[in-house]
């Protein structure tokens, strides 16, 4: 889980809609974006990764991050087309996915956070009540009740 705050952590897992394979998503040291691993397809390797480029006060607000892809032939990383930024649909069933096509490549991914929320409160709770009035005259009293 990535740690968003002291009280706030994130964790994401797509599933292969075909499949049913889940992963679920890493981090990397200086990054906001969470990866998948590396897809080997014919001569190259696309690296997948959701990127929440507004934060994370976005998904609060209902949207999701992007999808972007970067692919790697032979080491070396090919100009973006299409397929470098995939937005989110809705399927009908509650699901928001991403649709990622690359030449003959289609993958359709769900993808679930979890957030986790960490809440500290301190109660004290009495059935005890005690009153104190003091009157201009200099007089008090005290007054003790119970439930």
């Amino acid at each position: 889980m990535k740690e968003i705050n002291e009280s706030t952590s994130v964790s994401i897992t797509a599933i292969d809609k075909r499949t049913g394979k889940e992963e679920l998503l890493y981090e990397r040291d200086g990054s906001r974006c969470f990866f998948f691993e590396p897809i080997r397809y014919g001569d190259n390797t696309i690296q997948l990764r959701l990127d929440p480029e507004k934060g994370y006060k976005m998904l609060r607000n209902g949207e999701y991050p992007m999808l972007d892809a970067d692919i790697y032939r032979n080491g070396k990383r090919i100009e973006n087309g299409e397929w470098h930024h995939t937005n989110y649909e809705e399927d009908g069933e509650g699901n928001r996915l991403y649709n990622f096509r690359y030449e003959d490549l289609e993958l359709i991914l769900i993808v679930r956070f979890r957030i986790q929320v960490k809440l500290q409160s301190t109660m004290h709770i009495t059935d005890r009540c005690e009153i104190e009035v003091r009157r201009n005259d200099g007089t008090v009293e005290r007054y003790e009740g119970h439930d």
